[in-house]
């Protein structure tokens, strides 16, 4: 049906430019309970494959948003607050970060880059 419509629109002379659609680009990461260090430091988590590969997509001049989803309850948020305060400790400033409940399951952090540029 598009391609019908713009054949008609070329044909009576009507010029069509593309319409730029915002692009966005999303990086997912799942850590699960498990594989959180028992001793927390700044070399245990930074050696987390999952965090590294958030940090190496974060872009402080790109419109980022990361988003920490976290298992509800006291331990959850207590896990979710570790990590956010981990990232800012990597030089993600708290403007970029976010964190809600819901991430899927009791023994699960899911993080959640998006990129909107």
């Amino acid at each position: 049906m598009v391609k019908f419509l713009i054949a008609v629109l070329f044909a009576i002379g009507v010029s069509v430019t593309p319409i730029s659609v915002l692009a966005l680009e999303t990086e997912e990461q799942i850590i699960r309970r498990a594989e959180w260090p028992t001793y927390v430091n700044g070399a245990n988590i930074s050696a987390l494959p999952q965090v590294q590969r958030i940090l190496s997509r974060f872009d402080e001049n790109d419109q980022i948003t990361i988003t920490i989803y976290y298992p509800g309850g006291a331990q959850g948020t207590a896990w979710a607050k570790q990590l956010y305060n981990w990232f800012i400790a990597y030089g993600v400033p708290a403007s970029f970060l976010q964190s809600a409940i819901g991430s899927g399951a009791p023994d699960q952090i899911r993080v959640v880059l998006v990129d909107r540029s």
